[in-house]
């Protein structure tokens, strides 16, 4: 799969079929999801779980119930949180069980910021392959806990018995994952990676201690790739460079022309738009400090919704291969340079 291409499923293992399929989005397009499951002959193995985004119909007005009978799942996450009463679930993950004829269970992963919806946008994903669970080896249990927690915040009154079996398959699938761990498949391996999930209510200036945005701390390069910038967050993130330190700001026009409205002509910021014209969807945050690189990935854009609204999933990746310079990593995602 590439990572740019998230509108193909993983290659099948060979001797493998499909045992259950978990997607978490936060749109849903059904023309998409048509041409995403076409030629897929387990589609009732999938769950489909629908974050409270745009549902959009075909342009003959299909419904859901059409094209994946009632495996697409309303969810409504409870917020615990005066301060946020809005709280949605923004994680783009993507989970493939497949089973051997002897019983044997493979797992493939995505975390990345692709809904199923329009496959025109940029995007970005990076696929993680199932090895056995070292001891110690607790990557896998963000990702149940994950699972247990839009689960348990199904809509019962629209989806009624569906909600009690798939709560008995997430259960069964979650005890099945105990005993697996996973790396990263091509691109950006690092055996140095952690999932970062996060969850409404945390104040921002809390996760600048820890989680995702420790990396805008006494940086050389910092960028950032969001379709939905605050400027708030940026002047943050430019208290933490270092001395001839700079910030790349990639996004849409509309974004950039406030951005640049609001900061003026600064030397330390470079904004940049892809020249094929796509709609930026994409997130990621890249930060190099000397020769050392940090990148997130995953589905939270920066804003303040992402840092203390939603439920977002992101990946934290040390060092990943292949990444030499801000300018090369950025050419191989967008197709520009600050060059």
């Amino acid at each position: 799969m590439e990572r740019n291409d998230m509108t193909v499923f993983p290659v099948l293992p060979e001797n493998y079929k499909l045992n259950i399929a978990i997607v978490t989005t936060y749109d849903v397009e059904v023309d998409v999801l048509k041409k995403m499951l076409a030629g897929q002959r387990d589609k009732d193995r999938f769950l489909i779980f629908y974050g409270g985004g745009d549902f959009l119909e075909g342009p003959a007005g299909q419904k859901r119930e059409e094209v994946l009978q009632s495996q697409i799942i309303d969810i409504t996450l409870p917020s615990g949180n005066p301060d946020y009463p809005l709280v949605i679930n923004h994680g783009k993950v993507w989970l493939f069980e497949y089973i051997s004829e002897t019983g044997d269970y493979e797992y493939r992963l995505v975390i990345g910021s692709r809904n199923i919806s329009s496959f025109e946008n940029l995007e970005i994903g990076v696929m993680l392959r199932s090895v056995p669970c070292k001891e110690d080896d607790q990557r896998a249990l963000w990702l149940m806990s994950y699972l247990e927690a839009i689960t348990d915040c199904m809509n019962e009154k629209d989806t009624g018995q569906l909600k009690y079996e798939t709560t008995d398959k997430v259960l069964e699938l979650n005890k099945r994952l105990e005993k697996v761990s996973f790396a990263i498949d091509g691109k950006w391996e690092s055996d140095d990676y952690r999932i970062v999930t996060l969850f409404p209510g945390a104040m921002l200036i809390n996760r600048l201690n820890n989680s995702i945005f420790a990396m805008c701390r006494d940086y050389d390069e910092l960028v950032i790739c969001s379709p939905f910038i605050d400027y708030k967050l940026l002047q943050m993130s430019l208290l933490g460079k270092r001395e001839n330190g700079r910030v790349v700001v990639i996004s849409n026009k509309t974004v950039i022309d406030e951005l640049k409205a609001v900061a003026g002509n600064s030397s330390c910021i470079v904004f940049l738009m892809p020249g094929n014209k796509k709609y930026v969807h994409a997130k990621f945050f890249l930060r190099r400090r000397e020769d050392r690189f940090d990148l997130y990935l995953g589905s939270m854009n920066a804003t303040g919704h992402g840092l203390n609204q939603n439920y977002e999933v992101m990946i934290h990746i040390n060092d990943p291969a292949g990444v030499s310079s801000a300018d090369e990593f950025i050419y191989d995602v967008i197709g520009e340079t600050t060059c």
